[in-house]
């Protein structure tokens, strides 16, 4: 059951349930590990989660304190969306809740087309604030340390409030619409993790305020932020992050970027044709343990990675590549396979861009304890 409960989608689940009805030895243990990580959208799905981890029984105790990651759709657009006070009653219902996984989705006006319109009208829709007795029932409950946002509504302000309830968060995931100024709430003080994922960069002044109390292990940056916005983080972050994550590595100023984090020890780019000069010495960051690269038909940079292997520049240990399409005919790859089996170099190649993702991340090695599986998505 542990090894069902080991990944996700609705294989996993539909096994686990298979499971709990084995036999009554097996009915608990398999939903505990079942309710590990719960997904609500509906009021209906949210009303029967509540009543299953009702404290009023032993069962409904043991299984909401079982849950450590919880994801949530609140979508004003959808007329049995789940409702913000059933969302916080959903996270005041788990006691040793870690990560919470928020999509907020705004209202469209009455005749407007609300399937399949494109990202930067959907990010125009309204959303109305969160209740003042909303965020204090939020606060009554669990102090969860990992935290995906993702806005699709143009309420930024009352969204980002939700940092006063929890600001002890250390790792937080932004995506959707883009924040544009500095709220008039407190940023959380402690992240050590910040991924971002936006329509296009955000401005400098927001990123100001989040990260003015805050000094990161882990950058990652799914697009590209503005020259004004990546020297401030290179400037104020850059000596300390440990894990970085580039849209892409192809050019000189995104070579100079990897070289102002001196302690790296893991680097992941998404796009292939990386610059080979970034394996030269004197570029190839000295302290870095695992890489992940993009790798396609005729990608260059892997002649210089394979002589970083042969003459064991740096403290490399793990080679993670997504292959795109025709990645296999790269005349260099058996060769790369060859070298690192001779020196004890992991190398894993991955297709589906979020299990590229969620490698680099299960594979950095991190100083925290607590549960990361959360943003393994």
């Amino acid at each position: 059951m542990e090894d069902a409960s080991d990944g996700e989608g609705f294989e996993h689940a539909a096994l686990l349930r298979q499971c709990a009805l084995v036999c009554r030895d097996w009915s608990l243990p398999a939903q505990k590990l079942l309710f590990r990580t719960v997904h609500l959208v509906t009021e209906d799905a949210c009303a029967s989660f509540l009543s299953a981890v009702h404290p009023r029984t032993a069962a409904g105790r043991v299984l909401g304190e079982s849950v450590t990651q919880l994801r949530v759709v609140l979508d004003y657009n959808q007329p049995k969306g789940l409702s913000e006070t059933s969302f916080a009653h959903a996270v005041c219902a788990c006691p040793n809740l870690l990560s919470l996984d928020l999509s907020v989705y705004g209202s469209t006006f009455p005749g407007k087309e609300s399937t399949g319109v494109a990202d930067v009208l959907r990010v125009r829709r309204s959303s109305p604030s969160f209740e003042e007795k909303t965020l204090e029932c939020l606060k009554a409950g669990p102090r969860i340390r990992a935290f995906q946002l993702s806005n699709w509504s143009e309420n930024h302000e009352s969204v980002l409030r939700l940092f006063e309830v929890w600001p002890e968060l250390i790792s937080l995931a932004l995506s959707g619409s883009t924040p544009t100024d500095a709220p008039g709430c407190w940023p959380p003080s402690q992240l050590r993790e910040l991924r971002m994922n936006f329509q296009a960069s955000p401005s400098i002044d927001f990123v100001q305020w989040l990260l003015q109390d805050s000094v990161l292990d882990v950058l990652e940056l799914t697009r590209d932020v503005s020259p004004e916005v990546m020297d401030f983080l290179l400037d104020t972050q850059g000596q300390t992050l440990h894990s970085l994550a580039l849209p892409a590595c192809s050019t000189a100023v995104q070579v100079q970027t990897v070289q102002r984090c001196p302690d790296l020890r893991s680097l992941r780019t998404d796009q292939p044709r990386a610059a080979a000069v970034l394996f030269k010495p004197g570029y190839f960051p000295s302290g870095l343990r695992r890489i992940a690269l993009a790798l396609d038909h005729d990608g260059t940079f892997l002649q210089p990675l394979l002589d970083v292997v042969r003459l064991r520049r740096g403290e490399l240990r793990g080679i993670t590549l997504r292959m795109w399409n025709g990645a296999e005919r790269n005349p260099h790859l058996s060769a790369l396979k060859l070298v690192c089996a001779y020196h004890g170099i992991e190398l894993e190649m991955i297709r589906d861009a979020r299990v590229f993702r969620a490698a680099m991340r299960n594979g950095f090695d991190a100083t925290d304890a607590w549960n990361r599986a959360s943003l393994d998505h």
